[in-house]
């Protein structure tokens, strides 16, 4: 009997997933505009996203307002549902890229 063993998958990988699943939530169409935007705008493509965390967020606002609010904190819902690793930081506070970093270090230490 072969056994089958799940790799791990990348912090980035899921972080990546967490994001498009969210922007396929709010509609096809507008994750495909707000990719588009994000490479031609800010010169940030899909995979660019988890290493420039900062970066995504202010063009999110910059192109959304007030509704990146929205997108940030479904995605700190999704990675954290992913890693099952919860932010100590109460995400409402507008801690959103202090908790992708320790979601990430403590994912990244294998502990989950």
């Amino acid at each position: 009997m072969e056994e089958k063993f799940e790799e791990k998958k990348s912090f980035n990988g899921l972080f990546i997933e967490s994001v498009d699943e969210v922007l396929t939530a709010i509609g096809n169409s507008i994750k495909i505009v707000l990719y588009l935007q994000l490479k031609n705008s800010y010169g940030i493509s899909k995979d660019q996203i988890p290493d420039r965390v900062e970066d995504f967020m202010n063009a999110l606002q910059s192109t959304l307002g007030v509704g990146a609010r929205h997108i940030e904190l479904q995605v700190i819902r999704q990675i954290q549902s992913k890693t099952g690793i919860t932010c100590p930081v109460p995400i409402q506070n507008g801690k959103f890229i202090e908790c992708v970093v320790f979601v990430k270090q403590e994912y990244e230490k294998g502990k989950f």
